[in-house]
């Protein structure tokens, strides 16, 4: 984000709270989760504990929606789904559970955007609390991710 020492805010019952969007599913990939209800649990309650909103994405929301509420969130948690994809185009720091997948097909999945990978919940909670009461800033967890496979294409 252009200002990262602006709050991002939601609008809850006529006071301003800031927000964490999560989705801990998917609909193209329904099998494709990393969290389990105890993790998932663990990552609201940390995010409630840390001053933040929790704001699920997906169910009944369009996706004009979730991109505007993305736009604004001070994090996104999740897995590796369309909403990810979507948090990361407009640069939402993000907290994705990896899936089982290595380091360096994230990478290629998501292109060169920052992001922390989780291996749990547990993982993600840390990372989460460390982010929101800026123990750790984002930057320090969070790797820029080179894509071998993007760098070795040449412009023509």
């Amino acid at each position: 984000h252009p200002y990262p020492e602006m709050t991002r805010m939601v609008k809850t019952q006529e006071v301003f709270q800031p927000y964490v969007c999560f989705q801990f599913d998917g609909k193209s990939h329904p099998s494709r989760t990393n969290f389990t209800p105890d993790g998932e649990s663990l990552i609201l309650r940390t995010i409630k504990e840390c001053g933040y909103e929790a704001v699920k994405l997906g169910g009944e929301k369009s996706l004009k929606e979730c991109s505007g509420l993305l736009n604004w969130a001070s994090l996104f948690v999740g897995i590796d789904s369309g909403m990810a994809h979507l948090a990361l185009s407009v640069d939402c720091p993000s907290v994705i559970a990896h899936n089982n997948k290595t380091e360096a097909q994230v990478a290629h999945s998501f292109g060169n955007k920052r992001f922390v990978m989780a291996s749990d919940g547990v993982d993600a909670a840390e990372k989460i609390r460390k982010i929101l009461t800026r123990e750790k800033d984002f930057d320090s967890l969070a790797r820029t991710h080179e894509d071998p496979i993007r760098n070795e294409i040449k412009v023509i």
